[in-house]
């Protein structure tokens, strides 16, 4: 219902033309690294083995 109220009013295009605005007026990095973290403890709490968190 909010999502829908939401759009209706016009608010997710307001909120993307901000993003975009604010993507293309300011300096882009040159790379981004991705850390991998694993859940370890998730598993672990739930009798699974490290490897599936």
């Amino acid at each position: 219902m909010l999502r829908s109220l939401l759009s209706l009013l016009g608010v997710y295009k307001i909120y993307e033309k901000w993003l975009w605005h604010q993507i293309k007026n300011h300096n882009k990095p040159e790379h981004i690294a991705i850390i991998l973290d694993g859940n370890r403890r998730w598993a672990q709490d739930r009798s699974l083995e490290p490897w599936v968190g």
